[in-house]
């Protein structure tokens, strides 16, 4: 079973992922919104309209790896409660069985 560490270790990565690709996505859509300043007409229209149902899209992604992100901390908390209810219980048990 994977440790607390391992579990917060991949949450933390997925967080930083996450920053990451919002980093570019923000980047990209600063290059669509000047897009016509240069690009006139239907296409670039069209262009836009579609850049912003791929940024919907992607911001759907992003809900979802956020969700994972607060599942995987959760999961890691689990695994830190009952790895001490387990040293918890073998104390008792040492403890009992030095009587």
């Amino acid at each position: 079973m994977a440790s607390y560490s391992e579990i917060e270790r991949v949450a933390r990565r997925g967080n930083e992922a996450l920053y990451e690709l919002q980093r570019k996505r923000d980047s990209f859509s600063r290059e669509v919104y000047y897009l016509d300043s240069w690009w006139l007409g239907e296409p670039c229209r069209a262009f836009k309209e579609e850049h912003q149902e791929i940024i919907f899209r992607i911001n759907e992604i992003f809900n979802s790896i956020r969700d994972l992100e607060r599942r995987l901390r959760r999961l890691a908390r689990e695994v830190e409660r009952a790895e001490e209810e387990r040293r918890r219980r073998l104390e008792e048990l040492r403890m009992a069985n030095t009587r």
